[in-house]
């Protein structure tokens, strides 16, 4: 960045809603929402104490090709934070309890956007725009929340064994 001694830190890896194909299209995003909560080593809370002790953020956010990676931290934090990614992308915790609040707020999120008049049109112009089949084509936030509803632990843990990974990044 320009302010001295801060680094941002952005990756890709291509694990987006696309890489779903003929599985449970819920699954990526899901896959995605369950980095942060905690690894095999550290619950989600000890992750957010070691990051708020010197002021640094991770986040991940899914699309529809990739999840992408975004952090920030001073330069002196770096490995501190560099480590923290790799732990939660090589071994997210994947527990039972923190996947039925993941799935419960995406349900959530996928229920308001219904209301989002801004989304439903760009979500209407995708659609419109690319045939059936293209990747970039988007679902139906209908889509999104039948496949909500039906998806398990057991697919983001296959998901996340498949698509992540050094050889994906």
């Amino acid at each position: 960045t320009g302010v001295k001694d801060v680094v941002a830190i952005v990756g890709v890896l291509p694990a987006g809603d696309a890489m779903a194909q003929s599985g449970n299209i819920a699954i990526p995003s899901l896959a995605g929402m369950m980095l942060d909560r905690g690894t095999k080593a550290l619950d989600k809370f000890a992750i957010a104490d070691r990051l708020d002790n010197v002021g640094a953020s991770i986040s991940f956010a899914v699309g529809v090709q990739s999840l992408e990676i975004h952090g920030k931290c001073l330069k002196k934090d770096l490995p501190l934070v560099l480590g923290l990614i790799a732990a939660e992308l090589r071994t997210p915790a994947l527990q039972p309890q923190e996947f039925a609040k993941a799935k419960q707020q995406f349900i959530g999120s996928l229920e308001a956007s219904l209301q989002n008049t801004e989304g439903r049109a760009r979500e209407s112009f995708g659609r419109t725009v690319f045939p059936e089949g293209h990747p970039n084509r988007p679902h139906s936030i209908a889509e999104h929340l039948a496949a909500a509803k039906s998806a398990t632990l057991d697919e983001v843990k296959a998901f996340h064994a498949k698509y992540y990974g050094p050889a994906h990044m």
